[in-house]
């Protein structure tokens, strides 16, 4: 991928929004296809981009509501809402995808 000169970043969101869109649209019509291999692989990626949007999306939420409160000079819950943002921070950072990408994985070996 390095000779394409894709960031990691992009290339976690094409990804993600693939392998959604993939699993949505197979697994919606018939929930039994949520056992193929298919869906086993594309389902971490998918969980860790929904978890990636939800998390960003609370972090900026979370911001923009404790900002108005501390310019106000109420500082407890301005307060209160910075340490929501730190642990939605926490949830966001603390993400690894190595444990993630080998969720449900089952790879038979040369034994097998």
């Amino acid at each position: 991928m390095k000779s394409y000169k894709l960031s990691a970043k992009l290339l976690f969101i094409v990804t993600g929004l693939i392998s959604t869109l993939w699993f949505l649209i197979r697994v919606i019509p018939k929930p039994s296809r949520a056992s193929y291999p298919c869906m086993r692989i594309a389902a971490p990626v998918m969980s860790g981009f929904v978890v990636y949007l939800l998390s960003l999306g609370g972090l900026a939420l979370i911001l923009r509501k404790a900002r108005p409160h501390f310019l106000r000079a109420r500082y407890m819950k301005s307060g209160f809402m910075v340490i929501a943002a730190i642990m939605v921070m926490g949830v966001f950072m603390g993400r690894n995808s190595t444990e993630t990408a080998g969720m449900g994985l089952e790879i038979a070996g040369p034994d097998a």
